[in-house]
């Protein structure tokens, strides 16, 4: 039977690691800490692989960040990496104040690349 709920909320198979109550990873009976899913396919290399890629983040598997001449892993739908304004933004806390502020992001240059490919500023 199946269940209502996602993977992050009790769904979906588990780990057959007595105690282990992490999500069995593809066709394998395991979570990514007890031998599951695909790994890196770099020599030694033990990280589970990036995407459709047959490398982990490290050894150059995953998206890869969109602003001409970075080679970093892209973070979130931006296709950024974080240098570049990827992936999610911090909370800080001002010292004189309760309130919570966004840090501020990465300025990022457009290059003509990304402005041909719809890039908004």
């Amino acid at each position: 039977g199946g269940s209502n709920l996602c993977t992050s909320h009790g769904g979906g198979r588990r780990c057959a690691v007595d105690g282990c109550d992490k999500s069995a990873q593809s066709s394998t009976k395991f979570c990514v800490k007890h031998g599951g899913g695909k790994k890196c396919s770099h020599p030694t290399c033990e990280k589970v692989a990036r995407g459709r890629t047959l490398f982990c983040a490290g050894h150059g598997g995953g998206v890869r960040c969109k602003l001409e001449g970075c080679n970093r892993v892209a973070i979130g739908k931006l296709q950024l990496c974080r240098t570049h304004g990827g992936g999610s933004r911090s909370k800080k806390k001002s010292a004189n104040s309760g309130s919570t502020q966004h840090s501020s992001p990465s300025t990022v240059i457009p290059t003509t690349n990304m402005l041909a490919q719809g890039f908004k500023v």
